[in-house]
């Protein structure tokens, strides 16, 4: 109890838990004092700054040669990689079947501006995860300055725009020139519809319509992209004056009106010099909605805002699901998918509902939704597939692109890995506990997804007599290096809590059937591999000790699954396949390593295993590799969304349970802070920030209900007030909905009285400020 105390007494006079929003939170412009960011500061000084900005640049003097390094652009409709020749499109494929393929669209704005001097020319690259810019800043000592941006605009969502600014120093007369240079090569994936040099109303605009090749059926209509663009001159000159800025757009859609629209936009707020502005902006209200900010490890800040930005920007904005055709999250995001042995051709994979989803629940439940109207939209191809495989129900596949039927070239995994319909049950389980959207599942086809995935997995499953348990064989489980197994566990799992997750939709919906009685008694009775003597989990039937393993497969058991195990049994799965997993293994399993030791409160384990994150880490644009030696898929948003989760469920402890939201923070080391802002939860939000000794709650936005914070330890129900920050020792704690608050009620009135409150608050640990 003195300790206790001790803590009180020392967060009432220091108030050393705050969200870094104190900080950069406001409307002032940057002024650059203090930072090494040389010229980069005159692209910052007119835009407001929410985040720390020597965190979220990532700064350079040279490119890397290796172009698998260049970071990306994008706005969940359109990216690129900067500086290429290539641009993608939402939604747009090509190649039949198995040899889908994003379809490369040739773009002009990979241009490289080059001051034209024999004077020696000093070169910054520098990536703006804050505002979404990648700029390329060139100077000439006493002749003048190139300042080049790219970005896929944000609030038009058609549109990249490379803005080319030219500044004269010194007191020369002379022409300062700068050659432009580009590679536009056609592409093998569109066919030329029309192409033209004349756009009426547009001056200096090409217009290109092509359309696919070949679609993913053979009875699937080929799909348009138009695209208007500004020709590219050779160079450019300033002649007479000081400062000038050159605009060249890209605008693309599957429609002509839509790209004209969006680009005579575009170019009306060039001519009002807001176009960049807009787009920051609309950047800055994206981030306003949630993100991971961590104090005193100033590599692990840049990467966790890098994580961020990277998976964001393969997203519409929020609130929005930018084209009725959303096709998903792919492992290597939106500006790469040419080639399926490289970088997955773009299509969807468990991936998405099992490691990008969980971190955007968090933070962005908007953009969840979307995620979720991915798998709905594909419900029927899903269905389709199943009875093709002479199953019931749904049967995801297990990559897929525009159509949602099977994309993948490996023609064993596609037949074995069906645990990826169980996994996108499980997301839907966590947003509905998250959000309690029953608008989705009962308007938007969800609860019928959950439905048709329950009819896979009893029919799937088949009845062990000798057992008198549920068994499913011939599958392959995470762990892709041994297949077909019998009997899979993590298989076999995912099916309960997809049968889990179906029956309490549908009580919630008042939908109860002997269906739902049916899905109970397989849940119940599913055969789960268990070894008695050892105490530990195979990883399916006949699993012998010392296999190597791909990646991270039983020990998902624990975490996400959130197996009820002792924690017995959860060391001993953690301690048996760690040391088996492939160290050159995709960059995620570390990530689930982590998250297992720190929940067992194992904090040189887990700080060793989420240091192993940072060897996928490739410089200087934060951006990942699928293995830690630099091959395999990039930008690799799989391993990012493995490594958010580790510092949000890790680090953070959060747990998602049917009535709650628990967390039990602690911190990594090297770090001083870390604040988790604006988390998402039952219509509201609540930004979380925590030290090494103490934790502060804020109410950011009220959901439709009053919450109750719980602290595990102290006893404690404590009325989580909007705007006021609750400030307590590190424990265990849950957040609620207190159902018997009437909703718009002073929070002020809670499970005990305002003046037990008051008397409380002096003895036990928080107090509110």
């Amino acid at each position: 109890m003195l300790l206790v105390v001790c803590l009180l007494l020392l967060t009432c006079l220091t108030g050393q838990v705050s969200a870094t929003s104190d900080s950069y939170s406001s409307t002032r412009g940057y002024n650059g004092d203090g930072l090494h960011l040389g010229y980069y500061q005159q692209m910052l000084k007119d835009k407001d700054i929410l985040l720390p900005v020597d965190d979220t640049v990532f700064e350079t003097d040279m490119m890397p040669n290796n172009t698998r390094k260049h970071p990306t652009v994008g706005n969940g409709y359109i990216s690129t990689v900067v500086l290429s020749d290539t641009i993608f499109m939402n939604g747009l494929y090509n190649g039949l079947t198995l040899k889908s393929h994003r379809a490369r669209i040739p773009t002009v704005a990979g241009i490289k501006a080059a001051i034209s001097t024999k004077d020696h020319t000093n070169d910054k690259y520098a990536l703006n995860v804050q505002h979404g810019l990648f700029t390329h800043v060139s100077f000439v000592e006493n002749l003048g300055s190139c300042v080049e941006t790219i970005y896929a605009h944000r609030q038009l969502k058609e549109v990249l725009v490379v803005e080319i600014t030219l500044e004269r120093t010194g007191n020369s007369n002379k022409d300062f020139e700068v050659n432009l240079d580009f590679n536009y090569t056609s592409s093998d994936d569109l066919k030329s519809v029309k192409e033209t040099h004349n756009v009426p109303g547009l001056e200096n605009v090409k217009y290109f319509h092509g359309e696919n090749i070949d679609s993913e059926e053979y009875d699937a209509k080929e799909k348009s992209v138009h695209m208007l663009y500004t020709n590219v001159p050779s160079k450019l000159v300033l002649s007479n004056d000081k400062k000038k800025t050159f605009y060249f757009l890209t605008a693309l859609g599957t429609q002509k009106d839509q790209v004209i629209d969006a680009y005579e936009k575009a170019m009306e707020m060039a001519k009002k010099n807001v176009l960049m502005n807009e787009h920051a902006n609309a950047w800055l209200e994206i981030w306003k909605n949630g993100y991971i900010d961590v104090r005193g490890d100033h590599n692990l800040a840049q990467i966790t805002y890098a994580a961020q930005y990277y998976i964001l920007s393969a997203l519409p904005s929020n609130g929005t699901s930018g084209d009725p055709d959303f096709v998903g999250l792919s492992p290597t995001g939106l500006a790469h998918g040419i080639i399926e042995d490289v970088d997955y051709g773009g299509h969807v994979f468990w991936d998405q509902d099992i490691w990008m989803f969980p971190p955007i629940l968090m933070f962005n439940a908007d953009l969840a939704k979307v995620l979720m109207k991915t798998r709905t939209r594909t419900l029927d191809a899903a269905r389709a597939r199943a009875a093709m495989n002479g199953h019931k129900g749904a049967m995801y596949p297990w990559e897929s692109a525009q159509t949602g039927m099977e994309t993948t070239n490996a023609r064993w995994v596609a037949l074995y890995e069906q645990h990826v319909t169980g996994d996108i049950a499980f997301a839907a389980q966590q947003y509905l506990y998250m959000t309690n959207d029953l608008d989705f599942f009962k308007e938007e086809r969800g609860a019928e997804m959950l439905q048709n995935i329950a009819e896979f997995w009893i029919h799937r499953a088949a009845l062990d007599k000798k057992q008198m348990k549920y068994i499913i064989t011939g599958v392959m489980g995470p762990d892709e290096y041994n297949y077909p197994v019998d009997n899979s566990i993590y298989t076999n799992y995912i099916a309960v809590k997809s049968l889990e997750v179906a029956v309490d939709c549908l009580k919630r919906l008042g939908k109860e059937s002997i269906k739902t009685e049916v899905y109970e008694i397989v849940k119940d009775d599913m055969y789960l591999p268990f070894d008695s003597k050892l105490q530990y989990h195979p990883e399916y039937d006949g699993y012998k000790q010392g296999t190597k393993v791909k990646q991270a497969d039983v020990i998902l058991l624990g975490f996400p699954l959130m197996m009820n195990m002792p924690k017995s049994v959860r060391y001993n799965d953690l301690v048996k396949y760690e040391t088996v997993s492939d160290e050159n293994g995709p960059a995620m399993t570390w990530s689930m390593f982590s998250i297992g030791w720190l929940e067992l409160k194992n904090s040189s384990q887990g700080n060793a295993n989420f240091k192993r994150n940072f060897k996928n880490v490739m410089e200087p644009f934060k951006m990942w590799s699928e293995y830690n030696d630099g091959t395999g898929a990039v930008n690799f948003l799989t391993g990012m969304g493995g490594f958010l989760q580790s510092l949000t469920f890790g680090y953070g402890g959060f747990r998602i349970y049917k009535d709650r939201l628990e967390f039990d923070p602690q911190l990594p080391e090297g770090s001083t802070n870390i604040t988790l802002h604006n988390i998402d939860y039952r219509g509201g939000s609540f930004t979380l920030s925590f030290n090494a000794a103490i934790m502060s709650i804020t109410l950011t936005k009220p959901g439709d209900k009053d919450f109750i914070l719980s602290l595990k330890e102290s006893g404690l129900d404590i009325p989580l007030p909007f705007g006021k920050k609750v400030v307590t020792s590190i424990e265990r704690s849950a957040l609620f909905v207190n159902d018997s608050f009437n909703p718009g009620y002073s929070s002020s009135c809670s499970l005990k009285s305002c003046a037990m409150l008051l008397i409380v608050s002096f003895v036990f640990p928080f107090h509110l400020v």
